[in-house]
């Protein structure tokens, strides 16, 4: 049988010392790689880095001032002093009238109105009024006074409540029109378009200045008048000359003798200041922005005071009437449709903010001499236009007039009429600042279209 052979290990040297030193490496601090020579690279000249321009401010247009929300009367309605027809009857509220909604019930079926004023606020009846605008900020009001009728108080007392406040409530006659007032007529002899003065006092009107054959206002469909008065008469200021490239804006004296002209692109609605010194106009810059430029005391053009027009959404904006007294009233398109906004009277656009946003057409703002009010024409939901007076932020809108179209509202100097344009009579009419005792004024011929009063002193 073979026997298996036994094998011993030999341990080799060579073998031996390379364990020993693989056990070295392991254990001991790891070696230093050999470095390597790097072949060095050419350097980039530096690239040139323009200086960094501080970015110009981009003027971002004022945010208008939120619209309260307003109830309109479906029809003339009763207005209580309290939610509840428990109350007694505060007044009545004709159709078509607009108010300012400060308060409601906790119900929300009973609106508080800022009518006839804030200073004395009426109930209404929700369901009777059309509501424009949210009521989620509008606060719940709870009456502190107690219904004054029981609900089984008889009709013949009720009317005779109803009466008894109504008689209460009368408004005193107002003293009638005087001055003078100043509006356009077109002179078809000549074709073309005057300023004439009317007089209450002898009830008749004469021809001052010939404007041009087409003022700038009339031209465009503004329905604000081309010319302005100063309040005691003093200067004038009109629009003359076709409406192009050059319009000139004349300024005379009280007797019409020329103190300055202006020639400018697109001269529109020149009004004077409140002390008759400086004169506000639009114009058309170069590049077809129309911008709000005052002349100084001096009569010389303020660039100081000069209100560019803004933009929105790429566009700038367009004007539509012009008004400087306490406050400075415009019309402007800014938003899309022309609205009413208003500015402090140191003319900072800053401070310019919208006091419509019924997105309707309107225009030919003109503010009360007192400064709480502001009148101007609104095209309707039947597409008629018609006069509106407001408060001077334009909270409470009433409107004044109910049928035919009616522009250029124009207040008398007390404040207590309104002279205005009617295209559907063809003639300047005038009434109360109610809305009452409307008249014609100046019985104009057909041909000569006697429309666009303004500056009555």
């Amino acid at each position: 049988m073979l026997k298996a052979l036994s094998v011993k290990p030999v341990l080799n040297l060579s073998a031996l010392a390379l364990l020993l030193l693989v056990f070295a490496t392991a254990c001991g601090p790891a070696a230093t790689p050999t470095p390597r020579p790097v072949t060095p690279q050419p350097t980039a000249a530096p690239t040139q880095v323009p200086p960094t321009v501080a970015p110009t401010a981009t003027p971002v247009p004022p945010t208008s001032t939120p619209v309260p929300p307003q109830a309109t009367a479906k029809q003339q309605v009763n207005l209580r002093q309290g939610p509840s027809d428990k109350f007694a009857i505060a007044g009545r509220m004709p159709k078509d009238t607009t108010a300012v909604v400060i308060g409601k019930s906790d119900d929300g079926k009973w609106l508080q109105l800022a009518y006839p004023d804030p200073a004395h606020p009426s109930w209404v009846l929700a369901s009777f009024v059309n509501l424009t605008g949210a009521l989620d900020a509008v606060a719940v009001v709870v009456p502190t006074a107690t219904p004054t009728r029981a609900p089984g108080t008889p009709a013949a007392t009720r009317i005779a409540q109803a009466t008894a406040t109504k008689a209460a409530t009368a408004i005193p006659p107002l003293p009638a029109p005087r001055g003078v007032l100043g509006f356009v007529s077109y002179e078809p002899v000549i074709q073309a378009y005057n300023v004439n003065n009317y007089s209450f006092a002898d009830k008749s009107f004469a021809p001052f200045k010939q404007l041009s054959l087409q003022p700038g206002d009339i031209t465009s469909s503004t329905n604000a008048p081309p010319f302005s008065w100063s309040a005691s008469g003093a200067r004038s200021a009109y629009v003359h000359g076709p409406l192009g490239a050059i319009d000139f804006l004349k300024v005379t004296d009280g007797a019409g003798n020329e103190l300055a002209s202006f020639g400018h692109a697109h001269v529109f609605s020149p009004s004077w200041g409140p002390g008759g010194q400086e004169l506000a106009y639009i114009g058309m810059e170069v590049n077809g922005a129309q911008n709000i430029i005052v002349v100084g005391t001096d009569l010389k053009r303020d660039e100081g005071r000069k209100v560019a027009a803004r933009e929105s959404g790429g566009k700038r904006e367009s004007f539509r009437g012009l008004a400087w007294g306490k406050f400075i009233y415009f019309g402007s398109d800014l938003s899309g449709a022309f609205e009413i906004y208003r500015m402090n009277g140191d003319f900072n656009a800053a401070s310019a903010v919208a006091i419509t946003n019924d997105k309707r057409e309107n225009g030919a703002p003109a503010g009360s001499p007192d400064g709480t009010k502001v009148a101007y024409y609104s095209k309707q939901a039947d597409n008629s236009y018609q006069i509106i007076v407001a408060n001077a932020d334009g909270s409470s809108p009433r409107k004044l007039t109910t049928s035919g179209n009616n522009f250029t509202p124009t207040w008398s100097p007390d404040g207590n009429w309104i002279a205005y344009f009617s295209s559907s009579v063809g003639d300047i009419m005038i009434m109360d600042k109610n809305g009452n005792n409307n008249q014609q004024l100046a019985k104009c011929q057909p041909a000569q279209r006697c429309q666009l009063p303004g500056s009555w002193r």
